[in-house]
């Protein structure tokens, strides 16, 4: 079988290894140390250092719940804010973690602070000083690197929205010392096990993976192998709130879905209750449970309360 040309080398050289897929030996990158400075953060439930729609650092213990007994490797082909695969690091969940996602600046600001290391951003002038107004922070990120530009737009705009702008009361509210510490903690997290980060689309990722897994004729119940899916909100894709790089074709995410039960893995997708996602997933084993959509609240009004569908096929 020949493997999907369009991934690019470089990703295709990160699969070799991850969850004993063939035995095959690729370099992930290390930090220089293996223990940060800081690391109070153990025990609180934010841990992911950015802002972003449908985030479920809350959610944690939910989703904790319907995880599988034994995963080798995990897969997230919609890794987002990071909140669930950082979580799943933090509790050793798996062995080893694949994390993809389209958007190429997120992917880049987690791989800079995989690369650098906890303690790079820990003396790192940048993170040094908190502004208070905005015009500090516009000057503070002008001289900044890359991704800690990228971390200072995303938590001065609501939710980290790419349309959005900044604003005061974001800054008075997120840019604080423990959302630095939360980014120094990432850094650490990402360095903890093996993890490799890809920029892909969603589609040509999993069948990449799914590829590898027939290629080498790999029994999924000897190395577990995990898919967590936490694709863009159907509800929010309606209402047309999502950027380019959240925008999906469910009728597409439900032949993926079905290509990863064929092989033999495990999934678990979250995703918000509606009738018609309901009627999509119908073939497979459905839980739902109450969520606070905390994304919603734009004026620090109550928090809205849904319900947030849970397939899997275990």
């Amino acid at each position: 079988m020949e493997l999907n040309k369009e991934i690019p080398e470089p990703i295709k050289k990160q699969i070799i290894k991850n969850c004993s897929i063939c035995g095959k030996e690729i370099n992930f990158i290390k930090a220089a140390e293996t223990e940060p400075v800081i690391m109070n953060l153990k025990k609180k439930s934010l841990i992911s250092p950015l802002s972003w729609m449908g985030g479920k650092d809350k959610q944690w213990s939910l989703i904790k719940e319907e995880l599988p007994e034994k995963i080798e490797c995990w897969i997230e082909p919609f890794l987002g804010g990071g909140s669930v695969a950082l979580h799943a690091i933090d509790e050793d969940s798996a062995w080893s973690y694949i994390l993809n996602d389209l958007n190429e600046d997120l992917i880049g600001f987690f791989s800079a602070i995989k690369k650098n290391g906890p303690r790079h951003y820990q003396t790192h002038p940048s993170l040094k000083k908190i502004p208070r107004t905005l015009k500090e922070a516009e000057i503070l990120y002008d001289n900044s690197p890359e991704e800690i530009r990228f971390w200072i737009d995303n938590i001065l705009k609501f939710n980290g929205m790419p349309r959005a702008r900044w604003y005061q009361s974001r800054l008075e509210g997120n840019y604080r010392q423990s959302r630095i510490e939360r980014l120094i903690n990432a850094s650490w997290l990402l360095n903890k096990k093996e993890v490799a980060l890809v920029n892909s689309d969603y589609v040509e990722f999993v069948k990449f993976y799914l590829d590898i897994i027939d290629l080498y004729h790999l029994d999924s119940s000897k190395s577990p192998i995990f898919f967590f899916l936490d694709p863009p909100y159907f509800y929010s894709q309606k209402n047309n709130i999502y950027n380019n790089h959240s925008k999906i074709d469910f009728t597409q995410l439900k032949k993926v879905i079905d290509d990863i039960d064929k092989s033999g893995c495990k999934f678990l997708l979250t995703i918000d209750a509606s009738v018609e996602m309901e009627e999509l997933f119908k073939d497979y084993k459905i839980i739902k449970k109450n969520w606070k959509y905390t994304s919603t609240n734009r004026r620090r009004d109550a928090c809205k309360t849904g319900v947030e569908l849970f397939v899997k096929n275990y």
